[in-house]
């Protein structure tokens, strides 16, 4: 079987979701479904240098035990892109880690895009 650039099964729509964090920074969940993407996630209060965001559970209908995911921050503030872990058919967990140097203030509004591989 030969790559194929420019084919239908290379098409893939782009969606978006949002989720607010919980209660310091904690536990949220949200729901967006298809394979391409972008996660807009807001802290709920500032993340420390070194803070851990999540963890988030991101359902999804694309989404298989076998899935792999990747992800990128595609924000300006020098954050890991997602950690993912607990792949199960319909839903993941994230989380991210801040490493600018300082903490990341409350509200701040940090976008990652993501792809799910079946």
């Amino acid at each position: 079987m030969g790559y194929q650039q420019g084919t239908g099964d290379l098409q893939r729509s782009k969606v978006s979701g949002t989720v607010t964090l919980g209660s310091s920074n904690g536990a949220a969940s949200f729901t967006v479904n298809g394979t391409r993407g972008t996660i807009t996630v807001t802290l709920n209060g500032a993340l420390a240098n070194a803070g851990v965001a999540g963890a988030i559970s991101m359902n999804n209908s694309s989404i298989k035990a076998t899935s792999v995911i990747e992800s990128c921050n595609s924000s300006n503030h020098a954050c890991s892109m997602f950690d993912v872990w607990h792949v199960t058919d319909g839903s993941c967990k994230l989380g991210f880690t801040n490493y600018s140097g300082g903490a990341i203030a409350d509200a701040t509004a940090l976008t990652f895009a993501f792809m799910v591989y079946n």
